[in-house]
């Protein structure tokens, strides 16, 4: 069996790297407003309305419908988390 070894902490960049497995780049780890949910969904719509290819038009209904539902959990956790507040 190989032996592991410790990664080089003095490496430039170890720490970036490290950062961004963990999923604490800001530029990845953002979760979309129910706005940009809603416009996902509707651009999909609009792209499968447009395509010949059967395959592609399934797909992206159902990726529309994935963006509408994460929009509608969304508006549930905001509303859920202001009567709380309430």
């Amino acid at each position: 069996m190989p032996e592991q070894r410790q990664p080089d902490a003095d490496r430039p960049g170890y720490q970036a790297n490290r950062e961004k497995a963990r999923g604490h780049n800001r530029s990845y780890s953002m979760s979309p407003t129910i706005a940009e949910c809603l416009e996902h969904a509707r651009q999909c719509e609009w792209y499968a309305a447009r395509t010949n290819d059967e395959q592609d038009r399934k797909f992206l209904l159902r990726k529309a419908k994935e963006w509408t539902k994460l929009a509608i959990k969304k508006e549930l956790e905001i509303r859920a988390s202001a009567r709380a507040a309430a």
